[in-house]
């Protein structure tokens, strides 16, 4: 696609529909990639929310035994 774009542009003719279809494909392919990294900054993030409650709510199942500095538990259970 690229060399077809640079044969075109070469002759002369910047309104090419091959080069605009280029940059078309280049933008999507750089929207696709930031979305990906963004998309997994949310992933990573979330594991490590679930890890951090996973570890509170197994240290209220213990009694309580790993407490924080104000002297509760980090999980409060929701009664339902």
């Amino acid at each position: 696609m690229r060399r077809a774009a640079s044969k075109k542009q070469q002759g002369g003719e910047p309104s090419d529909v091959t080069s605009l279809v280029l940059e078309l494909m280049l933008d999507n392919s750089a929207c696709r990639k930031r979305l990906n990294d963004y998309t997994e900054g949310l992933l990573v993030q979330t594991a490590h929310k679930m890890e951090s409650f996973k570890a509170a709510y197994e240290a209220s199942k213990q009694g309580g035994k790993k407490e924080t500095k104000g002297g509760g538990s980090f999980f409060t259970p929701r009664r339902f």
